[in-house]
């Protein structure tokens, strides 16, 4: 079955598209008897809105290439690779000269207590910059 989205673009009703944007589902929204009725452009807005959040997705899952010593990483920025990102500062800050991280999408990436700094201050931006509003 294909993926399906709702766009909300009225209190109370939703269009619902398919993967290739086709409505397969209107549920109006019935205010003084008169169905709300989306305008092209309302169902334009919302798709671009979806397309976005789905490609925002994908980066993160995915992830982005870092160069290291010569060599690109894919690095994935999701909430489990954080959490690793954490773990290895901890590490390093206990005296830890060098590790492996390994990351949600399968890269493993080594990596040495000096090239961490650089390293973590690229992931946090690169992170956080899916949280801004």
């Amino acid at each position: 079955m294909e993926a399906e989205a709702i766009l909300n673009l009225a209190p109370g009703a939703e269009v619902v598209l398919d993967a290739k944007g086709k409505i397969v589902q209107w549920n109006p929204n019935n205010i003084e008897g008169h169905p709300a009725q989306p305008s092209a452009t309302q169902i334009s807005a919302e798709i671009t809105r979806l397309t976005g959040l789905i490609l925002l997705q994908g980066a993160k899952q995915n992830g982005e290439a870092y160069l290291l010593n010569g060599e690109d990483y894919r690095v994935p920025f999701m909430k489990d690779d954080a959490d690793g990102v954490m773990q290895v500062k901890a590490a390093f800050d206990l005296g830890l000269t060098d590790t492996v991280i390994h990351f949600t999408n399968g890269t493993k990436m080594p990596i040495t207590a000096t090239e961490f700094r650089d390293f973590v201050v690229w992931f946090v931006t690169k992170r956080n910059s899916f949280f801004m509003v």
